[in-house]
This record gives structure tokens, C-alpha cells and sequence, in this order.
């Protein structure tokens, strides 16, 4: 994906936020550390513990309190798309945020009953950082609109309503780029059931601004955003009942409630991945371990290639190659399309023999192990899946997916999930898309954390595997 892409560019610009946040923070509090030794501070405030204090142990406090800090700032929501706030109200979340940390600062001091050096050196570095990261926030401001102006990292929008209650929020929309979103359609809300044509991969939100809504209307809206990954933005005069994901959002002065597919979004999004990359670097050296034997046993067992690596369907529809340790005879795709009318399950679109004849006798104690899938630790360092998230499914599958069936594409699959530890391959697929999408839509770290512990367990029983 490239940086300015449509869905990238906020993204980035949410990671350097970040980033200029915690370097701002520490630059404040160089400059505090500066302040205290000037002169005409001495004057107003003789300095009398400052010279105990070493400016190494003032730095690394102040390195290590960053992190923190950023933390704070994420708490008030400083980091929920800030191009778009008001100066007023970037003034007042970066006001709250700093005030706050020195706060926790001075909470964390009293917890340890100590006291510090200089507390004028909190004081200023407080306000110091107050005035960077309100400073850094505006500049990052100026640049993200001049992009924004120019087309890049603006969101697709599709709008339904009718003419008379669209036309204001559209004309604002034209006129102020640097809010970031490009209208793509509108539709009247008999259109968004007639439109089967429109291209709904393209758009990124669905804004319902009619007062006319129904049941069917909401429900085809909701529908749309599952199916292709959409924010829903709902007008507060045409609330529905879709709670999930809910937060206050507003274009042209309009207050709406914008409705996500998954937390997986903003913060969500960032510590998911960052647990995902510790937790598989940690894996890979038993992985390796693992590797040797299985790729003697596999090349000993029948000719072909140790690894595969199979085509699958991941976040917002992006076919991706999934490796796998091979479990098959090396002409296994010409066999299923031989053994189609051999399948077991037909519920669904997936392809399921109870003794399939083209898995080998290695292959099948791999499976029954879950061994075969430790590969796919490449994928989730490469970004392609999650250590826990819905099962990857091949395209042609996808393809016979209801529409709102495909909520699932919302979030990167994942090796293991709640469809894997709640029945593995007997599991209904009806049953599962329910698992898969009940995950999407409550997402937690604890969650993640839940499912890994639960899923040795499962492997233990070896029940279903194949």
C-alpha cells in the first residue's frame, strides 16, 4: 500500500503523531532542565536541591515518562483523527493531556513517598510540554490539510438521503478538503437497494443522513458497512439501533454517531499489531526447532516442495499467500476439484472430506497437531494475518459469501480464533461465521489473550483437525 494512499495516509499520520508527541515531551523537557538554570528564574526562585539533581537522571525520567504521557493523550483522545478537530478543541485535549500527566507524574511521586529535587522542574516541563506538542500538532495539522487539499489520504464517501437534506453537508464537504473526505455518490434511500452495480469496494464510509429511515433501511445500511468494511456515520437525527462501536463525530457542524465494523481501529489497531509482532518473535525460535524434523519428515514421506504457499483472502478482501507445512500430495487442487461431489459439509462453501485421500500420512499427524499452520508466524510478521482472528478462507469461498458474511474481512484472519477453539474443522460454517463475527465486533487484547491460552488445550484433545 502506498503511504499516500487513501486508507494509509491517516494511519501514518496517526503513527507520527505519536511518535512527535513522546520526541516533543522529551524536548520539554530539555528546555524545562534549561529554564531552571537561567538566571532570572534563580532570582525569582533560588535554586537550593538543583545541583543533587544530574541532568543523565532528569533525561532518563523524562525518556521514560514519555510513553506515558503519550498514553494520557490517548486517553482524552487526542489521537481520534486530530486533523479534523476544531483549534479550539485540539487546544483543550492537548491542555487536558498535560495537565493530566503532570498529574500522574506527581501521583506516582507521593505513591513512592518521595520528593523530588525541583518542583518548579515539573511545573515547566508541564507547560513545556503543553506548548511543543501544541506546536508539533499545528504544524502536522498544516502539512496533513495541504495533502488532504490535494487528494491524498481523503476518505471515499457515499451518502444517502434526498436532495433537500444532503445539499448543505455536501457543499461543505467541497469546500473544506482538509476535513478529508471526497464524496463518491449519493444516493436517495430507494436507490441504495436498487444500486447493485456501484463499486462499494472503493468507498470507505456510508453516511445515512435521512430522516426517512425504516427498518430495511437500516438494516441494508448496516448490511453494506459489514459486507465492505465501511464506517457508518449516522445522522443524530436518524439514529438507529446499531450500537456497536459508537462514538460522537460531526461533518459540517452536523453531530453524528459514527459506527465502526471493529475496535479494531485507531489505538486498537496499533497495540493488536504490536502484540502480534512480540508475541510471533518470541515463537520463532521454536518454531525452528520445530521446523528441521518436519521438513525431514515431510521430504521422506512423499516428493514435493516442505512448504506451500496457498492463496487466501484477508483484511478488507486482499488475497494474500498463506505458507503452510505441505500436508497434501503436491496435485492436491487438480484432486479437489475431482472429490467436489465427495464433500461433507453442505452448509456452506467450504470444501471438508473426513478422510481425504490427498493428505499424507505425515500431513495428517501434522494436522491432528495444528503443526502445519506454524509457518503462517511469517504471515503475521509480514502483516498479512493475526495470531488470533477469523479463519483464512480461499477466494473461491469468499466469492459464495453472503454480504454479511464478509464482516469477517474486516480484520486480518488469524491462526488461531474462536471458530478454531470452538470445534476446529466440525464446527458448522453458519457457527462459525457467527464466532468469527461476534470477534470482529468485540474485539479486546484480554481477548486475544483468552483465546491463545485456550487454544494448547484444544491442540492437547487433538479433536477435529483435519
Amino acid at each position: 500500500m502506498s503511504m499516500l494512499s487513501s486508507r494509509g495516509l491517516p494511519t501514518y499520520f496517526l503513527l507520527g503523531h505519536i511518535i512527535t508527541d513522546g520526541l516533543a515531551i522529551i524536548l520539554a523537557g530539555i528546555f524545562a532542565w534549561g529554564l531552571r538554570g537561567l538566571d532570572f528564574i534563580e532570582e525569582i526562585r533560588p535554586v537550593i536541591y538543583f545541583n543533587e539533581l544530574q541532568f543523565s537522571g532528569w533525561i532518563s525520567l523524562v525518556t521514560l515518562y514519555s510513553i506515558c504521557w503519550v498514553f494520557v493523550f490517548a486517553i482524552v483522545g487526542l489521537y481520534n483523527h486530530p486533523w479534523r478537530f476544531s483549534i479550539g478543541v485540539l487546544f483543550q485535549k492537548i491542555l487536558i493531556g498535560s495537565l493530566g500527566g503532570g498529574a500522574l507524574l506527581l501521583a506516582w511521586f507521593f505513591w513512592q513517598r518521595e520528593m523530588f529535587n525541583s518542583r518548579f522542574l515539573i511545573l515547566a516541563w508541564v507547560v513545556c510540554t503543553f506548548l511543543v506538542v501544541f506546536l508539533t500538532h499545528l504544524l502536522m495539522r498544516v502539512y496533513m490539510q495541504y495533502l488532504m487539499r490535494r487528494g491524498y489520504g481523503t476518505h471515499s464517501l457515499v451518502i444517502i438521503g434526498n436532495e433537500s437534506e444532503v445539499t448543505y453537508v455536501r457543499e461543505s464537504i467541497i469546500k473544506n478538503p482538509q476535513w478529508g473526505w471526497r464524496i463518491a455518490k449519493i444516493l436517495s434511500p430507494q436507490e441504495i437497494f436498487k444500486n447493485t452495480e456501484f463499486q462499494w469496494e472503493t468507498v470507505e464510509a456510508l453516511l445515512l443522513l435521512t430522516g426517512e429511515r425504516t427498518p430495511a433501511l437500516e438494516e441494508r445500511a448496516g448490511e453494506l458497512a459489514d459486507a465492505f468494511q465501511l464506517e457508518l456515520l449516522i445522522g443524530a437525527g436518524s439514529l438507529s439501533a446499531r450500537a456497536e462501536n459508537m462514538h460522537a463525530d460531526s461533518i459540517a457542524g452536523i453531530p453524528l454517531i459514527r459506527c465502526s465494523v471493529t475496535p479494531l481501529i485507531g489505538w486498537g489497531m496499533i497495540i493488536k499489531r504490536i502484540f502480534d509482532i512480540v508475541v510471533s518473535l518470541l515463537a520463532l525460535p521454536f518454531f525452528f526447532i520445530i521446523m528441521i524434523p518436519c521438513a525431514i519428515a515431510i521430504r521422506l514421506n512423499s516428493p514435493g516442495p516442505i512448504f506451500v504457499a496457498l492463496p487466501r483472502v484477508g483484511l478488507r478482501g486482499k488475497i494474500f499467500l498463506m505458507y503452510k507445512f505441505r500436508s497434501m500430495v503436491v496435485n492436491a487442487p487438480e484432486m479437489k476439484e475431482e472429490l467436489r461431489n465427495n464433500n461433507e459439509r453442505s452448509d456452506g462453501p467450504l470444501f471438508k472430506m473426513s478422510r481425504d485421500p490427498r493428505i499424507t500420512k505425515v500431513g495428517m499427524w501434522l494436522r491432528s497437531w495444528s503443526i502445519d499452520e506454524l509457518p503462517q508466524i511469517i504471515n503475521v510478521l509480514r502483516g498479512e494475518m493475526s495470531l488470533v482472528g477469523p479463519r483464512p478462507h480461499e477466494p473461491s469461498e469468499i466469492a459464495q459469501y453472503l454480504l454479511r458474511q464478509k464482516k469477517v474481512l474486516a480484520v486480518r484472519p488469524g491462526i488461531t480464533g474462536l471458530a478454531q477453539i470452538n470445534g476446529r474443522s466440525s464446527l458448522p460454517f453458519v457457527e462459525e461465521i457467527k464466532f468469527d463475527s461476534w470477534y470482529v465486533q468485540a474485539w479486546s487484547l484480554w481477548l486475544d489473550i483468552t483465546i491463545i491460552a485456550q487454544t494448547l488445550p484444544v491442540l492437547l484433545r487433538r479433536q477435529n483437525a483435519v
